[in-house]
């Protein structure tokens, strides 16, 4: 089974990532409210910020869906090339 990384960057490669609403206030580097669809292997899955928390209904324990989210709207990720306890480089 590829890793998170990798699973999470096919995602973005293969068009299957789509940002359906992000609010990013005046000023800031990346937004506060994110709802987005990700076409999984498994079926599609919304992934929403809301109140800094991140939230996919996938149920997986390592969810590949997020991390690929937070690569396209500018939030730390754990598929990050560098990341580091909970900052991408």
């Amino acid at each position: 089974m590829p890793d998170l990384r990798s699973q999470s960057l096919h995602y973005l490669r293969d068009g299957r990532v789509k940002v359906l609403d992000a609010i990013t206030p005046e000023g800031e580097l990346r937004p506060v409210v994110v709802r987005a669809r990700v076409d999984g292997h498994h079926g599609a899955y919304e992934v929403v910020l809301a109140d800094t928390v991140w939230s996919c209904p996938c149920g997986r324990l390592v969810c590949p869906h997020i991390p690929a989210v937070q690569l396209c709207t500018n939030w730390p990720s754990k598929a990050a090339k560098t990341y580091r306890q909970g900052r991408a480089a």
